[in-house]
């Protein structure tokens, strides 16, 4: 027993008899029915006078035009038309249809038909209906058929939604990308055009489970694999996404990051912007866009939360530039090579530089615990440094700091944070500092507070000796906005 009884809402109905619509009556439309769904039309003047009773079965296909029009044809291939006195009628009559195809009669459909802006043409978009959806076990020899389901069911939101949830129900992007590596292994080149073309499918469907599932460890590979044999370029063409990635996914710790949650948002995010950047640049819709956009934004916020809230890791990660005993379980002395120091450096850099998407709030709290912990120590070995990355990251960070709050670096003052201050010569690139029992050799660099001044200072000190005119300019705009008053 079917119970879906919708109101009674005014149209006129309409009969197609030689290419004419002929006026049959005005009365009152509902959706009812006992045994079988149908539309009842009664006539508006006695409701005893049934204008229209069409029963709701097989594979009828209903079209709504504009806001207050349905039409459709009997299977005596008569054309019939109900056109609403008011759009809401329509509207509910829609609803009524579409929870019928839904739950008892999924043969029928309705599309709603729209004209083009310059009035030339119609497009149909698929409201309720049965979908082409692809089928249960992919295969290579099936992809075209597969590739096919795909793009049908993605030109409509309806057919959208109920291909994304019959591919997450199925596990459907782990079954084609567990095809991928025997179509590489077979160099079947036609195949894996096809899966090129169907990962981008697949994840332009700018669904966030789909692509989480992509990005999986058992996905990663092969769905980076397919996307590097892309049709659009030249046919022999392969680009090297897997080998980029190799290359460039292990990231170094410089601080052991004991969270794996964060370690793999580390990874995930370097992927999501490879994509965002790289390899989908030229074919990003502005929807797509902006997914990717959001989820980089949150892993982002998510990695940079813990590490404000980790004291350890924080202090830590600044004690590298610290001159002060460091005791470890074994030793009255630790070793801090330069080239850990230089990574803390461009690991900081980092932070600060995503920190720039963050709301002011979250931001102000990040550079605010940074500087208790030792900032500007950092910032200070930075400028200092031989190597002119390194240099140019610490100027990047004292204008960052500027740009956010200049008082940060006018008026520090800490007389209990010390930093090294180097002489004429800058740190040699093979040195090793070796901090033991807190005392100094006599060639060890000399320590001051850190303040505001001192940075000031050695901005002084690194635009005369600085070569680059680029960082040149760089320490000169920093050093103006300090020095303005």
């Amino acid at each position: 027993m079917i119970n879906i009884p919708t109101s009674s809402w005014r149209v006129k109905v309409y009969e197609l008899s030689n290419d004419e619509w002929i006026d049959k009556g005005t009365g009152y439309c509902t959706g009812i029915s006992d045994l079988v769904p149908m539309i009842t039309v009664r006539n508006e003047d006695n409701d005893k006078d049934i204008l229209l009773q069409s029963t709701i079965f097989g594979d009828t296909q209903y079209q709504k035009q504009q806001e207050t029009l349905i039409v459709w044809s009997e299977p005596a291939s008569t054309d019939m038309a109900l056109s609403f006195q008011e759009s809401e009628g329509c509207s509910v009559l829609c609803d009524f249809l579409i929870n019928i195809q839904r739950k008892y009669v999924p043969g029928i459909s309705l599309v709603a038909l729209h004209a083009s802006l310059d009035g030339t043409s119609d497009t149909t978009e698929l409201i309720a209906g049965p979908l082409n959806l692809p089928t249960d076990q992919p295969s290579l020899a099936n992809l075209p058929q597969l590739l096919e389901s795909i793009n049908q069911c993605s030109q409509s939101h309806y057919g959208r939604d109920k291909l994304i949830n019959y591919l997450i129900q199925a596990d459907y992007v782990t079954k084609v990308m567990a095809l991928f590596e025997t179509a590489e292994d077979l160099e079947s080149i036609n195949d894996l055009h096809l899966l090129c073309k169907i990962s981008k499918s697949l994840f332009l469907l700018n669904d966030n489970n789909i692509i989480e599932t992509f990005l999986t460890e058992e996905n990663i590979m092969p769905f980076f694999g397919s996307l590097e044999y892309d049709p659009g370029f030249a046919p022999n063409f392969k680009a090297n996404h897997r080998e980029y990635l190799d290359k460039h996914s292990e990231f170094k710790q410089v601080i052991p990051i004991k969270s794996k949650i964060i370690v793999n948002k580390i990874k995930e995010t370097f992927r999501l912007l490879f994509l965002k950047d790289v390899v989908f640049a030229k074919i990003l819709d502005d929807a797509s866009f902006a997914l990717l956009s959001s989820l980089i934004y949150y892993n982002q916020t998510d990695i940079i939360s813990w590490i404000h809230d980790n004291d350890e890791f924080s202090e830590t990660l600044f004690n590298l530039y610290k001159p002060t005993i460091k005791k470890t379980s074994k030793d009255t002395f630790v070793e801090v090579s330069l080239d850990q120091q230089r990574e803390g450096i461009k690991f900081i850099f980092q932070c600060l530089l995503i920190s720039k998407n963050l709301q002011l709030s979250q931001r102000t709290s990040l550079y605010n615990k940074f500087i208790r912990n030792g900032l500007f120590t950092a910032i200070i070995f930075a400028l200092q440094d031989r190597k002119r990355e390194i240099r140019g990251l610490g100027t990047e960070l004292i204008v960052s700091i500027i740009d956010h709050d200049t008082f940060l670096v006018r008026g520090y003052k800490d007389t209990n944070m010390v930093g090294n201050i180097m002489g004429e010569e800058l740190i040699d690139d093979n040195e090793t500092i070796v901090e033991q029992n807190g005392n100094q050799n006599d060639d060890s660099p000399m320590t001051a507070p850190v303040t505001g001044l001192l940075i000031t200072k050695i901005l002084i000190k690194l635009l005369l000796n600085e070569t680059n005119s680029s960082m040149k300019s760089q320490v000169f705009e920093a050093l103006k906005v300090l020095l303005d008053t």
